[in-house]
């Protein structure tokens, strides 16, 4: 065979190579479906072996070898992407993610806050699961400020991240809705802008005072000006179930 000695020849020589083997090579010549599946195979049993300057690091393909053993034989990942979302919602309305305020002293005994999210098992269950399950679950299910003696801190501090953005229904207690009235009764005496709430939550729809009917009845608290939102839903959950009225 005569060796190319323009560019143009080697093109043409390689072109030769590519078509003899399709036309021959047994893997090249089985349907593109059955192709996938062995690249997929050999993806699972493939590592890659990285060397860095401080010493060898061993690290996992392109493909994650847990993520495609679950996409090849997880029950839940098999099915349909329909009947996995429907799955999704069904957990989702039958979750609360409870933000819970963790308290501590620092070395100045001044008093520090953080913020822990419950978050469902499923979202912690792969990485598919928590792609496709993350926005559906922080659209539908209630986030709750009411389990702990602390937990409502989180209202007024000015946390922001991407789960508090997605939040779309809220829990709080009644106590600090009353408290979230007179903030905003306040600020109307001094003729500053009611709204209060130093979080961002640009998804919010509906906020559950938890209380008696009676007791928001009584006295119906401003939730709507403190959040700073006109269109925002608040209704009262009674001890024994929802009501399902607006309060505000």
């Amino acid at each position: 065979m005569t060796t190319p000695s323009t560019a143009d020849g080697l093109n043409i020589a390689m072109s030769k190579i590519t078509s003899a083997n399709q036309l021959t090579s047994p893997l090249l010549s089985l349907p593109a479906e059955l192709r996938n599946q062995i690249y997929t195979y050999v993806g699972l049993s493939t590592i890659i072996k990285a060397v860095q300057s401080e010493g060898a690091v061993v690290s996992s393909t392109v493909m994650s070898q847990i993520t495609l053993t679950n996409a090849l034989t997880s029950p839940l990942l098999r099915l349909p992407a329909e009947l996995r979302n429907a799955i999704y919602t069904y957990v989702a309305l039958s979750t609360i993610i409870r933000i819970e305020a963790i308290l501590s002293l620092s070395a100045t005994c001044s008093l520090l806050v953080k913020y822990k999210f419950h978050l469902p098992g499923l979202l912690s269950a792969c990485k598919q699961t928590l792609h496709e399950a993350t926005p559906i679950i922080y659209a539908t299910c209630t986030f709750d400020t009411t389990q702990g003696d602390n937990d409502w801190r989180w209202l007024k501090s000015d946390c922001d991240n991407k789960v508090s953005r997605q939040i779309t229904s809220l829990r709080i207690p009644e106590a600090r809705s009353l408290v979230m009235a007179e903030e905003v009764w306040l600020r109307l005496l001094q003729r500053r802008d009611t709204k209060c709430c130093p979080l961002n939550l640009p998804s919010l729809e509906i906020v559950h005072v938890k209380s008696t009917p009676a007791d928001v009845r009584r006295r119906p608290p401003r939730v709507r000006e403190w959040f700073g939102n006109d269109t925002l839903k608040v209704r009262a959950e009674a001890r024994r179930g929802v009501s399902g009225f607006e309060v505000d």
